[in-house]
């Protein structure tokens, strides 16, 4: 096996888990510092064990990904030592579309979710991005189907707070290209929130009739999409909406459980456990 570090393992296993990572995002997840992370990054990717999309300034930063034969070291270290690791599957490797940036920012959303999960003492069940592998088949990992419709979400996730009540919610993540247009948001929107009101995910994914109502959260790359997404509703009525969450990504970058805005309670939770 090659020379690695315990640093190495951890940054191979968070690919393994995120599917892409900054090196920016490498760092909050805690892994090391990143001079440190920057520095272990280019012996992986010296080794084969990881890719590197390199983006120009103006594009964002550099994107790491996880090649087979890094997830086949990863799954084989994880075999020598006993180590939980996130292996298996994630071996295939990851074909990037043109929506890179989008993609960023769902691994964001992700990241934070698991940081509040773990602050709150809240048991994450699973987590699916689209474009997660799917060994279901080829369509993307989150696609879902009931009833004649389909839902593809960015995001996916189900937990259990601390008292142990079950949760689910789905993300729509809001990036609007160079011109942070919200154009695809207000195109999908009569259909989204047509999938939360037919409780679609729900019965596709076989959620509980005891548990709550799955939840639709938006977050939009600034907060000034943000804003301008408020005004768009805020003639919206409806049961539905009362599902529906807004936030920007930098709120949720410095919080997951903070800043959500909804029509009728723009202070409430989309988790009231927390």
């Amino acid at each position: 096996m090659l020379a690695c570090t315990p640093v190495d393992f951890e940054l191979l296993d968070a690919l393994a888990r995120f599917r892409l990572l900054s090196i920016e995002q490498a760092e909050r997840l805690g892994i090391a510092r990143r001079w440190h992370i920057g520095e272990r990054l280019k012996h992986l990717e010296t080794a084969k064990l990881v890719a590197v999309i390199r983006r120009g300034r103006m594009q964002g930063p550099n994107v790491h990904t996880l090649t087979p034969k890094g997830a086949a070291t990863l799954e084989a270290w994880a075999a020598e030592t006993g180590e939980p690791r996130t292996v298996g599957v994630r071996r295939t490797p990851l074909r990037l579309g043109p929506h890179l940036t989008q993609r960023l920012a769902i691994v964001d959303v992700h990241i934070s979710f698991r940081a509040w999960a773990a602050s709150a003492g809240a048991s994450v069940a699973s987590v699916s991005a689209e474009f997660d592998p799917n060994p279901k088949g080829l369509e993307p990992a989150t696609a879902v189907t009931f009833d004649g419709m389909r839902y593809t979400p960015d995001l996916i996730a189900s937990f259990s707070d601390a008292s142990g009540e079950r949760w689910l919610f789905s993300v729509e993540v809001e990036t609007g290209g160079m011109a942070n247009s919200l154009e695809n948001f207000r195109q999908l929107l009569p259909e989204r929130l047509e999938i939360f009101q037919k409780e679609i995910l729900e019965n596709a994914l076989g959620w509980p009739n005891d548990c709550r109502a799955a939840r639709l959260l938006f977050v939009f790359s600034t907060v000034a999409m943000l804003e301008q997404a408020k005004r768009l509703v805020q003639n919206a009525s409806g049961e539905v909406w009362q599902l529906v969450f807004f936030n920007s990504l930098p709120s949720v970058l410095e919080n997951f459980a903070s800043g959500w805005w909804q029509i009728a309670n723009p202070s409430a939770s989309p988790f009231p456990c927390q």
